[in-house]
């Protein structure tokens, strides 16, 4: 069989039995995979109830091509619950498998907890509310263990405005706090019955690969990690076996942009250009109608205020200084209150962070001062993109989410079929009174044309 070739994002429809062994070696930066567990769910087109050392065997021979591809020092992070063992006994996962990954040569590095509400409830034991992530390291050249982790694309924010704390935040931990995604969740994009959240592959992502690196998932299901990947702007493989779910991941990638960037000018042209409700546009009309957004940006107010309350205040001083750790609070207090008193609609860097925080949830979890410096630092991006070549940047957003978007009329006029963003929980569609998404849907596609369409 020929060798599968890295690209931008590939979503592969197989075993991975078969497909992993034609991935070349050391080719992979990150595996984040959740496998079945083996208690008899009933997944689409694959089996769940295999015995003890039939499981294992399975598990263990798609792991180890994991090993194969993975580059050294890069990660696998194997996300487990428990199988049941002939009779009432049941068995971690991580367990079950630890000596066998560590005699393949991978090195445990971590042991997280994911924790959530609800669960299975039963009677005469206490619910199931957390599965368990194991952080697997492949070995160095030299034998050593040195994975990547970044922390600061991670910190969270802190309890209190404490002038010991970090800057940026504080250190993540390793108990995780998220809830579940409901049956069929993620805008019923899926529906596949055991989905994880985005940001716990977000976490995982953003602290452990850099943009451009390959992440892998080899039991894709409904397509969380991929989806993230590409959100992220990672190239990404993700390898399922059930034609139904590849239906429902590549439905849920077509509503990905490929970076951040891609993501918040996306949002923008919803809102600014659709007015976030579903409907029609020529390409020239939302062009006009971002540029005119774009042309209200004044990114000088925003250097002003990191200038006077960030720059000025921490450049210069010594790191454990008295007074750099007295004006902390300050520079905390300041970005919170710009952040939560602000209209979004009418303060553009707002907009953006909002934007973001609904695209990346894990990002939510970040203190004022690093949401205001990654929003500017996205805003003004998208500015010099747009300046150069603001007809290339709406294509691009418009083909890069063709579930969002549909191209029509021999490429000059855009449909937006929905769903309307609910920007950080709370900005409605600007639509009210108007048709539902599904009936405005509806008509969409029976007054466009096929030709020039983005299937």
């Amino acid at each position: 069989m020929p060798e599968i070739e890295i690209s931008a994002g590939q979503l592969i429809l197989g075993d991975s039995r078969q497909v992993l062994p034609r991935l070349p070696p050391a080719s992979v930066d990150l595996v984040h995979t959740s496998p079945p567990y083996n208690i008899d769910k009933r997944y689409a087109h694959s089996s769940d109830d295999l015995a003890d050392e039939e499981y294992l065997r399975f598990l263990l021979e798609i792991l180890s091509e994991c090993l194969r591809v993975l580059r050294p020092g890069a990660s696998l992070f194997l996300q487990t619950g428990y199988c049941q063992t002939g009779g009432s006994d049941i068995v971690p996962i991580d367990i079950l498998c630890h000596d066998a990954l560590h005699s393949m040569g991978y090195r445990l590095w971590d042991r997280i907890i994911w924790h959530y509400r609800g669960g299975m409830a039963f009677k005469r034991k206490f619910k199931n509310t957390h599965e368990t992530i194991l952080w697997w390291v492949k070995p160095r050249g030299d034998g050593s263990f040195r994975p990547r982790f970044e922390v600061d694309a991670v910190r969270e924010r802190a309890a209190s405005y404490d002038p010991r704390n970090n800057l940026l935040g504080k250190n993540p931990g390793n108990v995780w706090s998220e809830d579940r995604v409901a049956f069929g969740g993620h805008g019923r994009d899926t529906t596949h019955i055991a989905v994880y959240p985005e940001s716990i592959t977000e976490r995982i992502i953003r602290s452990c690969t850099r943009e451009g690196d390959v992440v892998l998932d080899p039991f894709a299901g409904s397509g969380t990690t991929p989806a993230m990947a590409r959100a992220l702007g990672r190239r990404w493989i993700a390898v399922e076996i059930s034609p139904a779910y590849v239906r429902d991941a590549e439905k849920r990638l077509g509503r990905k942009q490929a970076s951040e960037t891609a993501t918040v000018a996306s949002g923008l042209l919803k809102l600014v250009g659709f007015r976030n409700s579903v409907g029609r546009r020529s390409l020239d009309q939302l062009a006009d109608l971002a540029s005119i957004w774009m042309n209200g940006v004044r990114l000088e107010r925003y250097a002003r205020l990191q200038t006077e309350n960030l720059d000025q205040v921490f450049e210069g001083m010594p790191f454990a200084s008295r007074e750099r750790k007295e004006r902390k609070p300050g520079a905390w207090l300041c970005f919170d209150r710009l952040l939560a008193s602000g209209d979004p609609y009418a303060d553009p860097l707002l907009l953006v962070n909002a934007l973001l925080d609904t695209g990346y949830p894990q990002r939510r979890r970040w203190n004022s001062v690093r949401k205001f410096m990654h929003a500017r630092e996205l805003l003004a991006g998208l500015l010099g993109v747009f300046v150069d070549r603001p007809d290339y940047l709406v294509d691009n957003v418009i083909a890069g989410e063709p579930s969002s978007f549909r191209l029509c009329e021999s490429g000059r006029t855009v449909g937006f079929l929905g769903p309307a963003l609910a920007v950080d929980g709370h900005l409605p569609a600007c639509g009210a009174g108007e048709p539902d998404d599904k009936q405005r849907q509806a008509s969409i596609f029976a007054d466009l044309p096929s030709d020039g369409a983005v299937s």
